[in-house]
C-alpha cells in the first residue's frame, strides 16, 4: 500500500499494470465494480476534503456534519467492500468479492442519504456569512497574485508553474508559497 486513505486506486494503478503486462482480461462485472469501488472511494476524499475546508474556517457544526458524512462513506465502504477505506478488494484479474444485491441496494439508500446531507451542509455553509467571510479573505489574496499563506496546489493552478524548485533544502516551502528564502519578503 502506497497511501491507506486511497487503498484502491493505488490497487487498481497496480492490478492495472500487472494486467497489462501479462496481457490478461479482466471480466466485464470486475471492470464495472473497480469503477464503482474506485468512484465510492473518490466520493469519500472529496468528503474528507469538504470537512478539511470548514475544520479550517474554524466552523464547529459543519466540521462535525462533514466528519459525520465521511464516517458514513467509511461504514458504506465497510459494509459494501469488507474494509472501510477498501483493503484487500481487488487482485489482478479481477475482484476479491462481488457485490451483493443487498450490498446494491445499502449502496444505492446510503449514497441517495450521503447527498442530501451533503446539500444541506452546501447549503448552510453558502449562506453563513462567518464561512464566506473567512473564504474571501483567500479568495482577495488569489485576485491580487498573493500565494504566501494559499500553497503549493493553488500557486501551480493559478500560475501554471512547475511548483519543486531545485534549491537548496528547506527552501522549496518558501519559494513555492511566494516568500524570497533569504529575505522572507513577499515576493
Amino acid at each position: 500500500r502506497f497511501s491507506g486513505s486511497s487503498a484502491f486506486a493505488h490497487g487498481l494503478a497496480f492490478c492495472q499494470a500487472v494486467e497489462t503486462i501479462c496481457g490478461a482480461d479482466v471480466p466485464p462485472r470486475a471492470r464495472a465494480l473497480r469503477a464503482l469501488f474506485a468512484e465510492t472511494e473518490r466520493l469519500r476524499h472529496h468528503a474528507a476534503a469538504i470537512a478539511g475546508i470548514c475544520g479550517s474556517t474554524a466552523l464547529a457544526v459543519a466540521t462535525s456534519q462533514a466528519a459525520l458524512i465521511v464516517e458514513e462513506w467509511l461504514l458504506l465502504t465497510g459494509a459494501v467492500g469488507g474494509h472501510r477505506v477498501l483493503f484487500g478488494l481487488i487482485r489482478p484479474g479481477g475482484m476479491m468479492r462481488d457485490l451483493s444485491a443487498e450490498g446494491r441496494q445499502v449502496l444505492i439508500d446510503t449514497v441517495r442519504d450521503v447527498l442530501r446531507k451533503l446539500g444541506g451542509l452546501e447549503r448552510m455553509l453558502r449562506y453563513s456569512s462567518s464561512f464566506l467571510d473567512r473564504l474571501e479573505v483567500r479568495i482577495q489574496a488569489l485576485r491580487a497574485g498573493r500565494f504566501d499563506r494559499l500553497g503549493w496546489t493553488v500557486r501551480q493552478a493559478t500560475t501554471g508553474r512547475a511548483i519543486r524548485l531545485e534549491t537548496q533544502a528547506g527552501t522549496e516551502d518558501l519559494q513555492a508559497t511566494g516568500v524570497d528564502p533569504v529575505s522572507r519578503a513577499d515576493l
